[in-house]
């Protein structure tokens, strides 16, 4: 206001109360000029306008703090930890995090400005987080490229082995370090000359091989997976390795699976290749086994499956002939000895013919023998076979019926069989349950034929474990009798016999007379010979240790430990 308006009392009073008044000149040219921003088109204002200025942000509080050397020092230090920090933790995430904390310095220094009137230069932070972006990706870029110098050498240092032809050509300048490009282009040129021999070669083996994934999709295969399981348009375009790419294994084998197989209970919670783990027979009655091998690491993502899938049909065919030829001569084996019993049964009751009673006797004890030996011999070649029938068997039925089995010779000789089972047992093993009760058909019989009349033979089970804390993983049948027994030598080519050879020796008979007079006459001398035998193939078969101890004339006992069921994941 100009000073004479006041004085001329022009300016209201209630104008001037309560305020303070500052007196000086404004007119350009007038009293003290200060440059100041914001001052319009002068660039200048007068003194008193800077004073008033200057006293009306004392009286709002409007002045601009500035923060002391250590604030200041804190201020542009800590963006450029906490950058390092997460720069350490994200290390591919290098641009985002200095480009965000730079923006975030920037947002606070105008927050603070505008909030509470403190001056944060944020200059300095923002060329700290730069400088310190530059240097990272630098030392990043480096560590990089001495991995891959690293890594070129220990490429190029790969013995050939039998994957490579011809030799890896030799470097430029000695050292790889020297021209990491040219090191890397020539390892890389070597992996794929080796990776393509290997993909000739598994093209060209005459075996079926696949490679999946750990869901039994196909990733690649030969041709002679393509000629056994394309079928169809497959098989029209075998000489393509892709034919198979992407199927999945399980549906396409599914079909040739075997209706026991496929309804095995549990089977789905078992991984494909062990659920698959079998034999199969094509649409053209060509049979073949699966196999699989796990390859890479151990994660299911990054694990993959060699499957080999060898063709089995002649195999196959000579076994069926075998097996036909085995069936032909059994039949001619028992067909003329049940004929001769038949006739002497005829002859029994004939009073004329009194005086051929021995030779009768005689004929009927031979005929008995070749028929024991036809069973023996088809007992023998089905359990060397490889035609078993493994399913979840309960061993105390399987010793029941073999008790059962062997309760009418028993009975004939006078011998009690003493069967130490838990009727309500539900102990389970992995075993073709025919195969399991003839072997201890077997031993019953031969320790009811070298034991005396009246005594007992004992049976039984029981539960073990291979350590004394564990679980129990094994269970222990017993078969113990109170014969003449054996020596050691004797019990020791017993269990230990080669494989097809009889063990044979003859300890002293057994004092006391036989129920069956033949069958005292065919037993004196103790024989092992085909019986055995299939009792050590069925154990062999199984998985199972035999053994057994004997004291000459106090008796033997034989156990079989066989493996409990386990489920398989």
């Amino acid at each position: 206001m100009p000073y004479v308006s006041v004085l001329r009392g022009e300016v209201p009073t209630e104008l001037l109360r309560d305020k303070l008044l500052l007196v000086g000149a404004t007119a350009p040219g007038l009293g003290d000029q200060t440059l100041t921003p914001n001052a319009g088109m002068r660039g200048v204002l007068p003194g008193i306008e800077v004073n008033a200025n200057a006293i009306d942000d004392l009286m709002n509080a409007r002045n601009v703090a500035l923060l002391p050397p250590a604030g200041y020092a804190a201020w542009t230090v800590v963006p450029l930890w906490i950058a390092l920090w997460l720069l350490v933790r994200l290390q591919r995430h290098a641009l985002p995090i200095a480009f965000g904390l730079a923006v975030s310095c920037l947002l606070a220094s105008g927050i603070a400005m505008l909030g509470w009137h403190w001056w944060l230069p944020p200059a300095a932070p923002i060329a700290g987080l730069f400088l310190l972006y530059l240097l990272w990706s630098w030392r990043r870029l480096e560590s990089q490229l001495a991995y891959l110098r690293q890594r070129a050498r220990v490429l190029h240092a790969i013995p050939s082995g039998a994957f490579e032809v011809m030799p890896a050509p030799p470097a430029l300048s000695g050292d790889p370090v020297v021209h990491p490009k040219q090191a890397l282009d020539r390892a890389i040129a070597r992996v794929q000359r080796m990776q393509k021999l290997m993909d000739e070669a598994m093209h060209a083996m005459p075996v079926a091989m696949l490679i999946c994934d750990d869901q039994g999709r196909i990733a690649s295969g030969n041709a002679a997976a393509s000629r056994l399981l394309g079928g169809g348009e497959l098989a029209q375009r075998d000489s393509d390795p892709d034919a198979l790419r992407g199927l999945s294994l399980p549906q396409l084998i599914a079909p040739m699976a075997t209706a026991a197989k496929a309804d095995a209970p549990g089977s789905a919670r078992l991984h494909w290749t062990i659920r698959l783990r079998d034999e199969y027979t094509t649409a053209d009655a060509r049979v073949f086994r699966l196999e699989a091998a796990a390859f890479g690491a151990d994660a299911p993502d990054d694990r993959g499956w060699v499957v080999m899938l060898p063709e089995l049909t002649t195999e196959r065919e000579a076994q069926r002939q075998r097996d036909e030829w085995r069936r032909f001569l059994s039949h001619d084996l028992r067909s003329p000895q049940v004929t001769i019993l038949s006739l002497l049964s005829m002859h029994e009751g004939d009073p004329d013919a009194a005086g051929t009673a021995d030779m009768r006797k005689a004929i009927r004890r031979e005929a008995k023998r070749t028929l024991d030996l036809a069973e023996g011999f088809m007992d023998f070649a089905q359990a060397e076979s490889d035609d078993y029938r493994f399913a979840d068997t309960h061993v105390g039925a399987v010793l029941l019926d073999a008790r059962d089995q062997a309760w009418h010779y028993a009975q004939a000789n006078g011998v009690r069989i003493d069967a130490r089972l838990d009727d309500a047992d539900e102990t389970l093993v992995r075993a073709d349950g025919s195969l399991l009760t003839r072997a201890i058909v077997n031993l019953l019989n031969n320790a009811i034929r070298h034991s005396a009349p009246g005594a007992r033979i004992e049976l039984r089970m029981d539960l073990e474990s291979a350590t004394p804390d564990a679980a129990p993983d094994r269970v222990r049948i017993t078969i113990a009798d109170q014969g003449s027994g054996m020596t050691p030598a004797q019990l020791h080519a017993l269990l230990h016999a080669p494989r097809g050879q009889r063990a044979q020796f003859a300890p002293e008979p057994v004092a006391a007379p036989r129920a069956d007079p033949d069958a005292s006459a065919a037993a004196a001398p103790r024989r092992m010979g085909l019986g055995f035998a299939v009792v050590r193939a069925v154990v062999q078969k199984h998985g199972g240790q035999l053994g057994g101890d004997s004291t000459p004339g106090a008796g033997t006992r034989f156990w079989l430990l066989l493996p409990l069921r386990r489920e398989l994941r």
